[in-house]
């Protein structure tokens, strides 16, 4: 069956089999990543990643001379790839191998690989890839292979005996597939061929094979040649390599020794108190307490005609172990038979032994169906019990009478058979226990999306202020104004007081703007903060965040802030928005970077802002907030006709409890970055994002740059503010010194002057 990984994930859980690793060693690991190279030695290489770095070479004698401007693939540490025998030049047992850590700062960081180390081939020599692949991209993406060496770290619990090797997997997989591959007993038996089995709950099979002549098979076994070196199977010994391989694939002990072929062979089994076996048996695993009795009596030296393999395979009694036991003693015969149509087999006979006294566990029906949450007959439990290799049958109309064989040990409760009914009939073919829309955690990430909104809005040129959350008893002209209308009144000497609690953020951030802006030609601000609003009950009042930004502009001063972004999509009603970008800009920015992309713009008139100038911010039908013009009523006196105030206010409460629509990720660096905090002089009508997009196109090395304060020093020309930026530089496979980190910042800012940008 041809399955991705995650199928494999998912039908393994189903069995209760827990997949604890995958590995993509070779080519498909994503620390292998193309290079180019710039210059070479004989050692080591200076190769572009997109950085130049060093790098080694593979060892002398196994590669061919490199020169500059070839393209190969570079493992970077901690990439995982086939291991190299270093006197054969193949892959060599226990096949994976791991690139160490860089150790110094002048240490290689990485090296380059070979076919054989990619598995694209079996030549130790440098694989080069087509001119034109970009340095520093992973090297799966852009060299198309076929074969695709996934391999997954299992942990099958004790009590799935049946799971052992990749035979059970196979069939525990293929179980909850849409065409699920038969499992039957095959009662058609090779002649020349008796056995006997006396041991309790064990299942034998053995088969008489032609002796060997050749090596492993180059038709049949290429896939399983790669699967035994990785498993850690020498296939120095052909015959041991393939006995080996057969047990590990089925999962089974497995035994041979040399017998002659031209009288019938008998075997005998029994359980024995101590190790009995024939000379020249060959052991891979093969049970000690079973005694083993042959006639006629094994050859402990070759023979030179008329010789050949008796194999034995024993494993514990389940629902399928007939057929796996016969399968693995017929894939000795058939790896042993390189080229041959069909395997090498003089006879074969599998045989099961008498049960042993297991246990009898009573499982009552009503309980069953309580726990799994739906009607099970009792012909279906017996049925998907006998799945399980646990034989089962009526006793009365409401239990079970379950015999556990001895060989389930962990089966010992009524909660063991259940779970194991369970497992074999498929966690998902239960029904929901729980709602579907069971409740989750709101305050999950509460602040880090508050805090990403922040920083959105800084870098649209806004700063951040706190003002007072108790605000004094406003004007008789500011009164009526739904942004001045009082929360609570606090009590003073057991009467009502002139200061009241907050229940917007506008009142004080118009404080704070307007005594800012005779100094100022566009004051713009923010604060993220607490507000009281009413409830639905009368009396009743709830603590909110709310999120607000006020820009404030004088006739004939330009609009702009000088640090808004010019990108991103484009919310709808823009042509609304054509007065009011800078507050519009950031508002956008900060929903977004809260995780909501479908928000969207309603025209709609609110109480205290001009009428035609405001939009109300919605998401899926929730009301976020509104942006529009304040009116000259709500100002100063003394400034209300020199000043132009555009205000926005987001109830942050209410958006963190609207669904996202995208989640940011970070992936984690293996090294440190060095962050330096740089300050320059740019001018006012630059605009921040732009800069901030040259500084982290400068160098690959940048991997971030935050906005850390921006405001106007009036000792420098008119036109021109200061920007404190933070850039941190790392690599993602070596540690940088801070020596190197200054010349990044300075490739940085000297890209930065083209915009009028200098260091202050």
């Amino acid at each position: 069956m041809d399955l991705t990984a995650r199928q494999v994930d998912d039908a393994l859980g189903e069995a209760g089999i827990a997949v604890t690793g995958l590995d993509r060693p070779g080519w498909l690991h994503p620390r292998v990543v193309v290079g180019r190279v710039l210059s070479c030695g004989p050692v080591e290489a200076m190769v572009e990643l997109p950085t130049p770095e060093r790098v080694l070479l593979p060892k002398a004698g196994c590669h061919a001379p490199l020169r500059a401007g070839d393209v190969v693939a570079v493992a970077l540490p901690g990439a995982k790839l086939f291991a190299l025998d270093p006197q054969a030049g193949v892959r060599r047992r226990y096949g994976l191998s791991s690139v160490p850590a860089v150790r110094g700062h002048d240490a290689p960081v990485g090296r380059i690989c070979t076919d054989a180390e990619l598995c694209a081939g079996g030549s130790p020599d440098i694989r080069t890839l087509p001119d034109g692949t970009q340095p520093g991209a992973p090297l799966a993406a852009g060299l198309d292979l076929s074969r695709r060496e996934e391999i997954l770290h299992v942990s099958v619990p004790d009590h799935l005996a049946h799971c052992a090797g990749l035979w059970g997997l196979a069939q525990e997989i293929s179980r909850g597939s849409a065409s699920p591959v038969p499992v039957t007993d095959d009662p058609s038996e090779k002649a020349v061929m008796e056995l006997t089995v006396a041991c309790t709950d064990r299942t034998v099979a053995a088969a008489l094979t032609r002796a060997s002549t050749g090596g492993v098979s180059t038709t049949v076994t290429d896939v399983l040649r790669e699967r035994m070196l990785l498993a850690g199977i020498d296939p120095s010994d052909p015959f041991m390599a393939n006995l080996r391989a057969a047990a590990f694939e089925f999962g089974v002990s497995m035994a041979a020794v040399r017998v002659p072929t031209d009288t019938p062979v008998r075997v005998s089994l029994a359980e024995a108190p101590r190790p009995s076996r024939p000379a020249g048996m060959i052991d891979v695993g093969w049970p000690e307490s079973l005694e083993v009795q042959i006639a006629p009596t094994p050859l402990t030296a070759p023979s030179p005609a008329n010789v050949g393999w008796l194999v034995l395979a024993a494993f514990p009694r389940v629902a399928s172990d007939l057929a796996r036991c016969r399968a693995a003693v017929e894939r000795v015969g058939m790896l042993n038979a390189p080229g041959a149509e069909a395997p090498a087999l003089v006879g074969s006979r599998a045989v099961r032994g008498p049960a042993g006294c297991g246990r009898v566990v009573m499982l009552r029906l009503h309980l069953v169906r309580d726990v799994l949450g739906t009607e099970l007959t009792a012909e279906a439990c017996i049925r998907l019990l006998a799945l399980a290799g646990v034989p089962a049958c009526a006793s009365g109309t409401t239990e079970l009478a379950v015999s556990v064989p001895s060989t389930r040990g962990a089966l010992r409760t009524e909660s063991d058979l259940i779970a194991e009914i369970i497992r074999v009939h498929g966690y998902r073919n239960l029904p929901a226990t729980v709602p579907a829309a069971s409740a989750t955690r709101a305050s999950i990430g509460r602040r880090a999306r508050l805090d990403r909104a922040r920083a959105a809005v800084v870098e649209h040129g806004f700063q951040e202020v706190v003002t007072p959350a108790v605000l004094a008893k406003p004007a008789a002209a500011h009164a009526m104004l739904p942004w001045y209308a009082p929360a609570l009144h606090l009590l003073r000497q057991g009467g009502r007081g002139d200061q009241t609690l907050r229940r917007s953020l506008v009142p004080g951030l118009l404080q704070a703007a307007t005594s800012q802006s005779n100094r100022v030609e566009g004051c713009a601000v923010f604060e993220a903060g607490t507000v009281i609003r009413p409830g639905t009950a009368r009396g009743e009042w709830h603590e909110s965040l709310s999120l607000a930004l006020l820009h404030v502009s004088s006739p004939g001063f330009p609009a702009g802030n000088g640090g808004r972004s010019s990108g991103g999509p484009a919310l709808p009603a823009a042509d609304l928005l054509a007065g009011l970008p800078v507050v519009a800009g950031a508002v956008r920015a900060a929903v977004r970077a809260a995780g909501i992309d479908d928000a969207s713009l309603v025209v709609q008139d609110d109480p205290g802002f001009v009428p035609g100038t405001v939009a109300v911010v919605t998401a899926h039908g929730v009301r976020l907030g509104v942006i529009g013009q304040l009116p000259h009523s709500a100002l100063p006196v003394r400034r209300a006709g020199a000043m132009q105030v555009m205000a926005a206010e987001l109830l942050f409460s209410q958006l963190l409890r609207t669904p996202r629509s995208h989640r940011p990720v970070e992936v984690p660096r293996g090294y440190p970055a060095v962050e330096l905090d740089v300050s320059a002089v740019t001018p006012s009508q630059t605009p921040t994002a732009r800069l901030m997009s040259v500084l982290q196109a400068a160098s690959p090395l940048i991997t971030s740059v935050t906005l850390r304060d921006i405001y106007v020093d009036h000792q420098l020309p008119s036109g021109n503010r200061v920007l404190t930026v933070r850039i941190a530089v790392a690599s993602p496979w070596r540690p940088v010194t801070k020596q190197e980190a200054l010349a990044v910042c300075d490739e940085a800012m000297a890209a930065a002057a083209a915009l009028g940008v200098r260091r202050r």
